[in-house]
């Protein structure tokens, strides 16, 4: 598992190891598709990559597998961007 910042917001996590896997948004994206069996579009990547949504529950079990970090790392970060985006950083 990849080690993360406690104060990592989850758009900011997805967005830095999509990029230390070599993935674009698009092929992030269409792996998440064919992991979950449901669609996708880059677009949704880049809103969760620029928190203008944060990410539901239900992907967070595809996305820890494709970017190797844990379901609760995730959740947690989506915590963060949740309380930055009520409260400011």
């Amino acid at each position: 598992m990849t080690m993360v910042a406690a104060d990592e917001s989850v758009g900011r996590l997805i967005s830095r190891r999509r990029q230390e896997l070599g993935l674009s948004q698009a092929a992030l994206a269409r792996r998440l598709a064919a992991d979950s069996g449901r669609s996708l579009s880059r677009k949704r990547v880049s809103d969760w990559e620029h928190e203008r949504v944060i990410v539901g529950p239900s992907w967070l079990p595809f996305l820890a597998a494709v970017l190797d970090v844990s379901v609760s790392t995730l959740a947690a970060a989506a915590a963060v961007a949740r309380y930055r985006d009520r409260f400011g950083d």
